[in-house]
């Protein structure tokens, strides 16, 4: 691990998703034990040096797989040669609000875009001092919690015309998407999409029906066979489920070619993780892939860091094998647009399953609470909830790590 990396160093991706609500890029943002509270780009100490060495530990070019990176600099990292040694067709220079908008800084916005790096600017706000960097900006965020409408309105049409994409950020509810959608911004940004839109009397589809009745034939320890025969009652499922086995080699170098092969070689443990996945990757217009790769990314890192609890505590209980499931779970209402006991309903599962998905409680909510911290950038409660529950930080970071390349390797097509 590169010296500066052997300290705490938390990483968190937040998504950034198009129009038709597909994950396009991740905001990358880093920090240290020693500022928690900071961006770990602010000051000297967070030098380029770092994100370089972080892109080799992370491996984030493997994570981002097609996704661009969008990386905050302050002055001192815009201004160093060094920022040159990141991926110009990979990541996005996003230039924090603070820095000062001087001669040198626009020349040094000029050369990087003669070099073909890709420039956003950060928490813009209606201010005639951003003019002399503008011709050289590609992505303007404008942060929702700091705009109000008619803010709204006047950053629209003071680009418009201009070969600027508009990013909305802490975008939090589908009323405010819709809005900016409305409004023509192209890009955005926030976690409305993983927040429920409840719809009194919706009923799930026929397929995620039929997932649901998977689920409650493998909690209740129904035989290979009966799985088989229901899978067989749904051709389109079974494609599915084996495309998803593929696509993460479970079968090491074998291709998996029928579903009898399929449960043989999964088991019961790894066969109720796909049909979780499975629920994510139904064709709905109103189910976005972010969705899914969210519900996956939560779900594999909760069953790693449950495996690292276990490895301490010398524990041979179930624990990562339930902490997956809850992962996956605890999206289940922004899935069916209900609510989230109506969707557990029926499922026959365990009540520690049931406490940490619905209340954050036991162990599994803990963990659970552990995810959406790192998901979120949270990494004050991140860092002392990691404290309680002793997982050094090598263990987080390697779970975070493979959790990441895990995801990225799935395919879905």
């Amino acid at each position: 691990m590169p010296a500066h990396l052997e300290e705490k160093t938390y990483l968190a991706l937040q998504p950034i998703l198009d129009a038709k609500q597909q994950t396009v890029a991740y905001e990358l943002l880093f920090r240290s034990a020693r500022t928690m509270a900071a961006d770990f780009v602010d000051g000297m100490a967070a030098s380029t040096t770092v994100i370089a060495q972080a892109f080799t530990y992370f491996g984030l070019e493997q994570i981002l797989s097609r996704q661009l990176g969008f990386i905050n600099v302050n002055e001192d990292l815009l201004m160093s040669d060094l920022i040159e040694v990141l991926p110009r067709d990979r990541i996005v220079i996003e230039l924090l609000e603070t820095i000062p908008i001087t001669p040198e800084i626009v020349e040094r916005c000029a050369v990087l875009k003669v070099k073909g790096y890709m420039l956003a600017l950060d928490d813009f706000v209606s201010s005639e001092r951003f003019d002399p960097v503008i011709p050289y900006i590609d992505i303007v965020k404008v942060d929702l919690m700091e705009t109000d409408n008619v803010g709204l309105r006047e950053t629209v049409k003071r680009f418009k015309g201009k070969k600027i994409r508009l990013l909305a950020e802490k975008v939090e509810t589908r009323e405010q998407f819709d809005l900016c959608q409305e409004l023509d911004f192209e890009l955005f940004q926030g976690y409305y999409f993983a927040r429920p839109v409840i719809v009194s009397g919706r009923r799930i589809d026929a397929a995620r029906m039929a997932l649901l009745k998977l689920l409650k034939q493998i909690q209740a320890d129904d035989s290979f066979q009966q799985i088989e025969q229901t899978f067989q009652e749904h051709p389109a499922l079974s494609l599915k489920l084996l495309r998803l086995v593929n696509s993460v080699g479970v079968g090491g170098a074998l291709i998996i070619d029928s579903i009898q092969q399929a449960l043989q070689v999964l088991g019961m443990r790894q066969l109720q993780n796909w049909v979780l996945l499975l629920l994510y990757t139904s064709e709905q217009d109103h189910t976005p892939s972010s969705l899914m790769q969210l519900a996956a990314r939560r779900g594999k890192l909760m069953e790693l860091l449950s495996l690292s609890i276990i490895k301490r505590t010398r524990n041979s209980s179930d624990l990562a094998g339930s902490a997956f499931m809850v992962g996956l779970l605890s999206l289940v209402d922004a899935l069916f647009g209900i609510p989230i006991e109506e969707a557990l309903n029926g499922l026959n599962l365990a009540e520690e399953v049931m406490l940490a998905v619905i209340d954050r409680k036991g162990i599994l909510g803990q963990i659970l609470r552990l995810a959406e911290y790192a998901e979120k950038g949270d990494f004050e409660n991140l860092g002392d909830k990691i404290d309680i529950m002793n997982i050094s930080a090598h263990d987080f970071m390697t779970a975070q790590v493979d959790t990441m390349q895990w995801v990225s390797r799935l395919t879905l097509a």
